[in-house]
């Protein structure tokens, strides 16, 4: 659909002898060179994620760490930590990022997250878009990377323990 626009704006281009349709062409052509020298979703995406302590009381908070490594230069990624319903991200930290992956270099964020009810969590898969470097393709996909959380009551303390009815 792409290529018939292009041909199109490029044919009345020349036909009504207006350089803006020529113009406006150009970033349509870029696209399909792009797409057709990156045909495929880099596969040497290395990501993962480290969770500070897995159990937890009613309320505690933990530091959820994602990683990126990648052989060749990703220029934009967007990643997003997926979080059960029973996780909540604080309201300073994010789960989602935006970052550059450089080759032979990991880099990556942390962001802190609260649980406020009992039970277990299976925090989610990692999903990933990878723009093209023209910004004009981009790939998405995701990668599993569980890691389960259990929540038990908060331990109530006891401030005075009562006498004993009998000695």
């Amino acid at each position: 659909a792409v290529a018939t626009v292009l041909v199109w704006m490029l044919l009345l281009s020349v036909l009504v002898d207006h350089a803006e349709l020529l113009i406006a062409s150009i970033p349509l052509a870029v696209g399909l060179l792009d797409r057709g020298i990156r045909t495929g979703l880099p596969l040497d995406l290395d990501l993962q994620q480290q969770v500070s302590k897995t159990r937890m009381a009613e309320g505690d908070r933990a530091v959820v760490t994602v990683t990126v490594g990648a052989t060749e230069r990703l220029p934009i990624i967007e990643i997003l930590a997926e979080l059960p319903p029973m996780i909540e991200c604080e309201p300073d930290s994010n789960n989602r990022m935006v970052l550059a992956a450089t080759p032979g270099q990991k880099s990556g964020w942390s962001f802190s997250v609260r649980c406020p009810a009992r039970g277990r969590s299976i925090l989610g898969p990692l999903h990933f878009r990878v723009w093209a470097r023209s910004g004009m393709a981009v790939y998405e996909g995701y990668r599993a990377a569980p890691h389960a959380i259990s929540v038990y009551p908060s331990i109530a303390m006891i401030r005075h323990v009562p006498p004993p009815v009998r000695t």
